[in-house]
């Protein structure tokens, strides 16, 4: 099945503003900006430690379960940023190949992952309506929602000399190519692998409501910090995160304290895969900061782990903050695309 690029960013702004999905007319199959609905299977995943059942708290993370997700689809993974609707059950995500793909999911009343379901995937398109499969700008690494403006926009990075699109999430009346962001260009000199891998928005009624936090993967050497960004009205600033180990940012998601959650992923042969988690309170990031934060939980591969890229944060009805994360799973048959949630009890 095709949709309409417009049916699609409608269905987007729909499904993060009140997690319903309108019905979507079939259009002809045959252009570069075709959209397909396929089917997600999901296996679960009933605990986060691999060698007891028993336990699901770590740290300040309740794990309330999972799922492993896979496709037919040949464009299906590669997830590398995302984001969930306020509900919990509708996620619109975006692949390092320069892909949306959307989805929604079936979770029990605590949000418990149960199974996927509505799958639809479409290639992004960059500020001249071009799509951007087999472009310079196709690596896009991270994806986060702006409440802050009026419709909202999700706003992508992608790596290479490095940028940021802006794209409607509402309207279906909008243009559906991307708004092109101005950055400093202190983003375009991070290098090829070094781009900005964490977006975050600020939230309304907090510290950073209306700024967009940007930070890079990597620093320019091994021993270097991570170079992280405050965007939006007035001047842009930087801060650092300091390297702690041989950790790599891949996203970062505001808890609505205001205060800033950071994924971090390790990857080597002499300490194997893992994944961490960070705190930053909101006061602590600000202009010119050295920012250390608080490591919440380091998880190893004695964990449901792969190469986790996303992080995605809602509220339960009764305010239970719930993190979902995703793994990028670079398309290879040796790893997994996996989602995986967590109660946080900060």
């Amino acid at each position: 099945m095709t949709l309409s690029r417009r049916s699609f960013l409608g269905g987007m702004g729909a499904g993060i503003a009140t997690s319903v999905l309108p019905g979507f007319a079939a259009a002809p199959a045959n252009a570069a900006t075709d959209f397909r609905s396929f089917t997600i299977n999901s296996k679960p995943l009933t605990h986060f430690n691999l060698a007891d059942a028993s336990q699901d708290q770590f740290g300040p993370f309740r794990f309330l379960g999972g799922l492993q997700l896979w496709a037919r689809q040949r464009q299906f993974g590669g997830i590398s940023g995302g984001v969930v609707s306020q509900d919990g059950t509708h996620f619109t995500t975006v692949t390092d190949g320069g892909y949306w793909i959307r989805f929604n999911l079936r979770q029990n009343r605590l949000g418990r992952p149960l199974s996927v379901s509505d799958g639809v995937i479409a290639p992004m398109l960059d500020e001249r309506g071009a799509p951007l499969p087999g472009s310079a700008k196709s690596d896009v690494e991270a994806l986060t929602l702006d409440r802050s403006t009026s419709p909202p926009r999700l706003i992508a990075s992608y790596e290479g000399r490095g940028g940021l699109f802006a794209y409607p999430a509402k309207e279906r009346d909008l243009p559906p190519q991307a708004t092109k962001l101005q950055v400093p260009e202190a983003v375009h000199k991070l290098g090829g692998n070094k781009g900005l891998e964490a977006l975050a928005a600020g939230l309304p009624d907090t510290p950073h409501a209306g700024k967009l936090i940007a930070i890079a993967e990597r620093g320019r050497s091994l021993t270097d910090h991570r170079t992280g960004f405050i965007l939006g009205a007035g001047t842009p600033a930087s801060f650092s995160v300091l390297r702690d180990g041989n950790f790599d940012v891949t996203d970062a998601a505001f808890l609505p304290s205001g205060d800033l959650l950071i994924l971090e992923r390790l990857f080597n042969l002499r300490e194997g895969l893992q994944m961490r988690l960070r705190l930053v309170p909101a006061n602590e990031l600000q202009a010119g900061a050295k920012i250390k934060g608080r490591m919440l939980y380091t998880a190893d591969f004695s964990h449901q782990i792969d190469n986790m890229e996303v992080a995605a944060v809602h509220a339960r009805q009764d305010n239970t903050v719930i993190l979902t994360l995703m793994s990028d799973d670079n398309r290879s048959l040796l790893q997994r695309t996996l989602l995986l949630r967590f109660e946080v009890t900060l």
